[in-house]
Order: C-alpha cells, then sequence, then structure tokens
C-alpha cells in the first residue's frame, strides 16, 4: 500500500490539527494521504476518498465536534470500522476539542476505542501512531531516528523486527546461510539493542553491511560483558520468505516494464523524485507500482532528507549512514539483487551526489540481467516532504 495512515478530518480542524499533524507524521517516516494533498481537480470526493482508504493500512481519525456532525466524515469513519477484523484494528482515534463522555454520547462504539488526546502535545500524539503503524504484520516500516551516529568501516545498520533501525559497530561477523556476528553497541543503546532483537515478530531482521543485505530471524540473542566492554552476540537463520519472491512480484504497466518500473523506484530512494517528477501524471495505481506492490518495503520518499535532519546535518556520519540506509532500502523494496557501485558524497550544505549501479535479477536464460545505474543529486532540505 502506498500510504501507512488516512487522515480523516474535518475541514474546521484541517489548520489547528489535520495539517501540522500531516507534516509531523512525514517527518517521522510515515506516508499520509490526506483529501487535498491528494485529490486532483475533477475527482469525485466520493471516489477519491474510497481510494485513499482502500490504500492505507491504518486511519487516524481526528474527532471533534465538527467531525461528529458531518456526513462525509461519518462515512470515512464507517468504512474504517469496516475494514477492521478481530485480531486487526484500524482505526486510531485523535481527540481534538471533545470529551470521552461528548464521544460516548454521540458514539459509543468510538468511544469504547482508546484514543490519543490532541492536548498531550503533537509529539506524544506521533509517537502513539508511529508506535501503532510500526506494529504492522508482514510489513517492514523502518523508522527515521536510528539510533547510533555512525563512523568508521565496521558499521552495520540492522532493521530490528518492530522496524527500529541501529548504526553499530560490528565487532566480528560471519555471514553463509546464517550470520553470526558480535555488535558494540554505544553507550546510548546498550540493552536497547537486545531487546529489540527480542520482540516478538513474525517479521525478520535486516542487516546492511558495505554493499550487501542479509535478511534473517533471530536464532538467539546474548548479552555479554568482558573486561568492560558490552557486547551484543546474535545469531540469525537466513529468511527469504520476506524477500526472496520480490522481484517475481514486479509487473510491467502500459508502456513501463517491470525494470522500468524498479528504475523509477530507485530514483524515488535516492533522489526523492515523485510520479510528477518523472513522468508528469498522478496515476494512484501507477504510484503504487513504483513504490512497490507487495515489496518488504514499500517506498513513498527518500529516506535521506529525514535522515540528514537526524544527524543534524553532519556530513562524516549522514554519509556512513545514508550509504547502509541506501543498500537496504534498494534491496528490501525490490529494486535490485546486487550492487556494484554507490559513491556518495556531499554537494554543498544540503544536498548529496549520488552515483549507483545495480543489477536486477536475470529473467531469461538467453538475456543479461538489467542494469540501473544513475547519477544525480537528492536535495536534503526536506522541503518537498513537507508540502
Amino acid at each position: 500500500m502506498p500510504w501507512d495512515v488516512f487522515l480523516s478530518h474535518a475541514t474546521e480542524d484541517k489548520a489547528a490539527v489535520a495539517d501540522p499533524l500531516r507534516k509531523a507524521l512525514i517527518s517521522a517516516g510515515i506516508s499520509v494521504w490526506i483529501d487535498e494533498s491528494e485529490m486532483r481537480i475533477g475527482d469525485s470526493m466520493r471516489l477519491s476518498m474510497e481510494k485513499g482508504l482502500s490504500m492505507s493500512r491504518w486511519g487516524v481519525v481526528v474527532i471533534s465536534p465538527s467531525f461528529l456532525g458531518k456526513y462525509w466524515t461519518q462515512a470515512e469513519l464507517d468504512a474504517l470500522f469496516a475494514m477492521e477484523k478481530v485480531d486487526r484494528k484500524v482505526v486510531l482515534p485523535v481527540y481534538y476539542g471533545i470529551t470521552p463522555a461528548e464521544v460516548r454520547e454521540k458514539h459509543p462504539i468510538l468511544a469504547s476505542r482508546k484514543a490519543i488526546l490532541w492536548a498531550d502535545g503533537i509529539d506524544k500524539v506521533v509517537a502513539a501512531i508511529a508506535a501503532e503503524v510500526g506494529s504492522t504484520p508482514g510489513l517492514i516500516t523502518p523508522s527515521t531516528q536510528p539510533s547510533g551516529a555512525p563512523s568508521g568501516r565496521d558499521v552495520v545498520l540492522l532493521l530490528s523486527p518492530a522496524g527500529r533501525s541501529f548504526f553499530v559497530e560490528s565487532v566480528r561477523m560471519e555471514i553463509s546461510d546464517t550470520a553470526e556476528l558480535v555488535l558494540s553497541p554505544g553507550a546510548s543503546q546498550q540493552g536497547q539493542l537486545a531487546a529489540a532483537l527480542r520482540e516478538k515478530s513474525n517479521k525478520p531482521v535486516a542487516i546492511a553491511f558495505g554493499l550487501r543485505m542479509f535478511l534473517g530471524t533471530v536464532k538467539s540473542v546474548k548479552e555479554q560483558l568482558s573486561g568492560g566492554q558490552y557486547t551484543v552476540a546474535v545469531s540469525l537463520r537466513e529468511d527469504e520468505r520476506a524477500y526472496g519472491d520480490s522481484f517475481t512480484r514486479d509487473m510491467a504497466f502500459n508502456n513501463l516494464s517491470a525494470d522500468e518500473l524498479a528504475e523509477m523506484r530507485a530514483r524515488r530512494i535516492l533522489f526523492d523524485e515523485r510520479l510528477k517528477d518523472m513522468l508528469r501524471t498522478q496515476d494512484p495505481f501507477l504510484d503504487v507500482l513504483v513504490g512497490g506492490m507487495g515489496v518488504p518495503l514499500p517506498v513513498s520518499c527518500s529516506p535521506f532528507p529525514a535522515l540528514f535532519r537526524d544527524f543534524n546535518g553532519q556530513a562524516e556520519p549522514f554519509l556512513v549512514g545514508a550509504r547502509l540506509t541506501a543498500v537496504l532500502w534498494l534491496q528490501l523494496s525490490g529494486v535490485v539483487d546486487d550492487i556494484s557501485t554507490l559513491d556518495l558524497s556531499m554537494q554543498g550544505p544540503a544536498a548529496m551526489a549520488i552515483h549507483f549501479e545495480g543489477r536486477r535479477p536475470k529473467r531469461f536464460v538467453n538475456m543479461e540481467p538489467y542494469v540501473i545505474r544513475l547519477d544525480g543529486v537528492c536535495d536534503l532540505s526536506m522541503k518537498k516532504q513537507e508540502k
């Protein structure tokens, strides 16, 4: 799905709640469908609403007196409740300018759902939503606020089952059909890394190192303290179920081949290019295909601007982190299965020059695999993602 959340709200609450919440969620790496940002002149409100609902994993609903008094907002809420299953909730209510008692009087079913209070502050609202969105089974949703500042050569990027990212120094690493690692977490990571790896989830652990990635399930996690050095020994069993068939899910669309769509996905990751930048179109189904249909990591935007912000614009650690992040995203999103070249360098205070070459899987015996070669610059200012 191209959007993590469908943001349902009354027009009266747009300036005070919906717009700032949308920007804050995007900054936290959560993609958002919201009416004015996704609808175009001539769109049917009903059809556009149905498209947004069907292509979003969650519904964040801003419950206010205005919301409960409108037909369209009630229709959106009913549709979101209809999407829920016994073991899968969809509706995430945010109360704004209304009390639980007032909600209970007008909508008893909604009142039974635990709500987030806008009065608690936007940071707590975003954190609560991110906690729910990041726990969805079957999809990997990396945090854009990785723990640890990468430096040096022996650094890996580890993505935990719940989608939390860690840049951590590797003391020892052996990779075959299993991965045996001894990691040396920084002071701020101690305890957090081991706990994240032990999280119960049906999602795999992804590790990016050099120009490669390993995807596996946790066999064991052991915390060790020797000579004053704290390390975490991790054993992983290779797990291709969540990744190995990503390329077979690719499909052609109109006059665009699956390989060409994958190249567009690479441009989205590396240069933050949108569909309108590449093809001058807003076709929602094509946007889904470019983002990656059914892949472990669908792509709605580049990870680099948020990563640059999280490293406070420090070029050296950012470039180390960006390289590992690119390796992980390009492979988890099914763009390539082999990266031969990935050169990154700063171009000015808030731009990164990128030279990339990677190979797609070989589809036919008598044809060479498709090779993606790209050169360009990624704007790290986040201006595009905040629009």
